[in-house]
């Protein structure tokens, strides 16, 4: 083993197993297993959105039930979608409850979420009109409408 792995990440411990009337278990064979832990290990999980919301039925819900599984099995962090344009398909209208069902979801499977970005400057971030900041202003790094002035571009 890798002595910084060794030093770092391990240690010696002693366990004493109890019976139910509270004496030590002795002589026996036990295994132990890491069930949690709290080092983030994620998943973009964005198939959940669908499959918490109702969309999928028949075969392909069963295969977005069996990958949900999967995930559960695999990690304990999930990365759900926020992009713009799929969050607020119609202005006014954001697909909140939709995205909290998956993050209810992973709360309920002991999975920590995260979102994956509302406003990002690549068409996925944009809305329906191709605009990268809500309903028609964007913001650069070199202009004015930088986030704290006040001030958008459109």
């Amino acid at each position: 083993m890798n002595q910084n792995i060794k030093q770092n990440r391990t240690t010696e411990v002693t366990v004493t197993i109890l019976k139910a009337d509270q004496t030590p278990l002795a002589n026996q064979d036990i295994s132990i297993e890491q069930t949690n832990h709290k080092f983030l290990f994620g998943t973009a999980a964005f198939d959940l959105v669908p499959l918490t919301s109702g969309d999928y039925e028949g075969k392909e819900k069963e295969q977005a039930q069996e990958r949900a599984e999967r995930i559960t099995t695999l990690f304990n962090a999930a990365t759900l979608p926020f992009y713009w344009g799929n969050f607020e398909p119609q202005r006014g209208h954001p697909a909140t409850e939709r995205v909290k069902n998956a993050a209810r979801w992973c709360r309920e499977h002991n999975m920590v979420t995260k979102g994956h970005p509302l406003c990002w400057f690549h068409e996925a971030g944009s809305d329906a009109g191709g605009h990268f900041w809500p309903h028609g202003g964007f913001l650069h790094p070199a202009g004015p409408g930088w986030p704290g002035s006040g001030k958008r571009h459109g």
